[in-house]
Protein backbone atom coordinates (compact mmCIF):
# COMPACT_ATOMS: atom_id res chain seq x y z
CA UNK A 1 0.00 0.00 0.00
CA UNK A 2 2.81 2.38 0.87
CA UNK A 3 4.44 1.77 -2.49
CA UNK A 4 1.22 2.75 -4.29
CA UNK A 5 0.96 5.97 -2.27
CA UNK A 6 4.54 6.93 -3.15
CA UNK A 7 3.91 6.10 -6.81
CA UNK A 8 0.69 8.12 -6.77
CA UNK A 9 2.43 11.13 -5.18
CA UNK A 10 5.23 10.92 -7.76
CA UNK A 11 2.71 10.76 -10.60
CA UNK A 12 0.75 13.73 -9.22
CA UNK A 13 3.94 15.78 -8.86
CA UNK A 14 4.97 14.94 -12.42
CA UNK A 15 1.56 16.02 -13.75
CA UNK A 16 1.65 19.22 -11.69
CA UNK A 17 5.08 20.29 -12.94
CA UNK A 18 4.24 19.36 -16.52
CA UNK A 19 1.23 21.69 -16.36
CA UNK A 20 3.44 24.57 -15.18
CA UNK A 21 5.75 24.54 -18.18
CA UNK A 22 5.56 27.74 -20.23
CA UNK A 23 5.11 27.06 -23.92
CA UNK A 24 6.14 29.83 -26.27
CA UNK A 25 3.58 30.90 -28.80
CA UNK A 26 5.32 31.48 -32.11
CA UNK A 27 2.60 33.98 -33.08
CA UNK A 28 3.19 36.19 -30.04
CA UNK A 29 4.87 39.55 -30.52
CA UNK A 30 6.93 39.76 -27.33
CA UNK A 31 8.78 37.51 -24.93
CA UNK A 32 7.03 38.14 -21.58
CA UNK A 33 9.10 39.90 -18.95
CA UNK A 34 10.63 43.15 -17.81
CA UNK A 35 13.23 44.71 -20.08
CA UNK A 36 15.55 47.61 -19.31
CA UNK A 37 16.88 50.25 -21.68
CA UNK A 38 19.09 53.25 -21.03
CA UNK A 39 20.11 56.35 -22.92
CA UNK A 40 22.60 59.16 -22.57
CA UNK A 41 20.53 61.34 -24.89
CA UNK A 42 19.74 63.80 -22.13
CA UNK A 43 20.29 67.41 -21.35
CA UNK A 44 21.19 68.77 -17.97
CA UNK A 45 22.04 72.37 -17.16
CA UNK A 46 24.22 71.02 -14.38
CA UNK A 47 26.26 69.00 -16.89
CA UNK A 48 26.64 71.99 -19.19
CA UNK A 49 28.25 74.14 -16.51
CA UNK A 50 30.39 71.79 -14.45
CA UNK A 51 31.60 69.41 -17.17
CA UNK A 52 30.41 66.26 -15.39
CA UNK A 53 29.02 63.32 -17.31
CA UNK A 54 25.28 63.22 -17.94
CA UNK A 55 23.22 60.81 -15.86
CA UNK A 56 21.63 58.19 -18.13
CA UNK A 57 17.88 57.80 -18.39
CA UNK A 58 16.90 54.25 -17.42
CA UNK A 59 13.50 52.88 -18.44
CA UNK A 60 11.87 49.49 -17.80
CA UNK A 61 9.24 48.11 -20.15
CA UNK A 62 6.89 45.37 -18.92
CA UNK A 63 5.37 43.12 -21.60
CA UNK A 64 3.26 40.01 -21.95
CA UNK A 65 3.04 37.91 -25.13
CA UNK A 66 1.14 40.50 -27.16
CA UNK A 67 1.13 43.84 -25.37
CA UNK A 68 3.24 46.42 -23.64
CA UNK A 69 1.72 46.55 -20.16
CA UNK A 70 3.68 49.48 -18.72
CA UNK A 71 6.65 51.77 -19.17
CA UNK A 72 8.41 52.71 -15.92
CA UNK A 73 11.05 55.39 -15.31
CA UNK A 74 13.78 53.93 -13.10
CA UNK A 75 16.39 56.69 -13.05
CA UNK A 76 17.17 60.04 -14.67
CA UNK A 77 19.17 63.18 -14.01
CA UNK A 78 16.98 65.66 -15.83
CA UNK A 79 14.95 68.47 -14.34
CA UNK A 80 11.90 66.82 -12.76
CA UNK A 81 9.28 69.03 -14.38
CA UNK A 82 10.57 68.55 -17.95
CA UNK A 83 11.17 64.86 -17.43
CA UNK A 84 7.72 64.14 -15.98
CA UNK A 85 5.89 65.91 -18.79
CA UNK A 86 7.95 64.22 -21.51
CA UNK A 87 7.80 60.82 -19.81
CA UNK A 88 4.01 60.78 -19.51
CA UNK A 89 3.63 61.88 -23.13
CA UNK A 90 6.00 59.20 -24.48
CA UNK A 91 4.65 56.53 -22.09
CA UNK A 92 1.02 57.05 -23.07
CA UNK A 93 1.85 57.04 -26.78
CA UNK A 94 3.91 53.82 -26.52
CA UNK A 95 1.11 52.09 -24.57
CA UNK A 96 -1.52 53.29 -27.04
CA UNK A 97 0.53 52.21 -30.08
CA UNK A 98 1.75 48.98 -28.40
CA UNK A 99 5.20 49.82 -29.72
CA UNK A 100 7.45 52.69 -30.65
CA UNK A 101 7.20 52.64 -34.44
CA UNK A 102 4.48 55.28 -34.77
CA UNK A 103 5.43 57.35 -31.71
CA UNK A 104 7.02 60.79 -32.04
CA UNK A 105 10.34 60.86 -30.19
CA UNK A 106 10.05 64.47 -29.06
CA UNK A 107 7.78 66.57 -26.91
CA UNK A 108 7.94 70.33 -27.47
CA UNK A 109 9.51 72.07 -24.49
CA UNK A 110 11.29 68.91 -23.29
CA UNK A 111 13.07 67.84 -26.46
CA UNK A 112 16.22 66.38 -24.92
CA UNK A 113 14.39 64.56 -22.12
CA UNK A 114 11.84 63.09 -24.51
CA UNK A 115 14.52 61.88 -26.93
CA UNK A 116 16.34 60.13 -24.08
CA UNK A 117 13.12 58.55 -22.78
CA UNK A 118 12.16 57.40 -26.27
CA UNK A 119 15.63 55.96 -26.94
CA UNK A 120 15.72 54.03 -23.64
CA UNK A 121 12.18 52.68 -24.12
CA UNK A 122 12.96 51.70 -27.72
CA UNK A 123 16.01 49.72 -26.57
CA UNK A 124 13.92 47.87 -23.98
CA UNK A 125 11.12 47.08 -26.46
CA UNK A 126 13.61 45.79 -29.04
CA UNK A 127 14.98 43.35 -26.43
CA UNK A 128 11.46 42.04 -25.81
CA UNK A 129 10.50 41.72 -29.48
CA UNK A 130 10.57 38.30 -31.12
Amino acid sequence: MRRYCVLLLFLMAALFFTGCVYEEDENSRFIPGIYRGSSNLTYSHHTQFNGSHPTPIVIDVIVNENAILDVVAIHHGDAQLFFNIAFEYIRMNILEANGFESVSDTFAGATYSSRGIFDAARQAILQATR
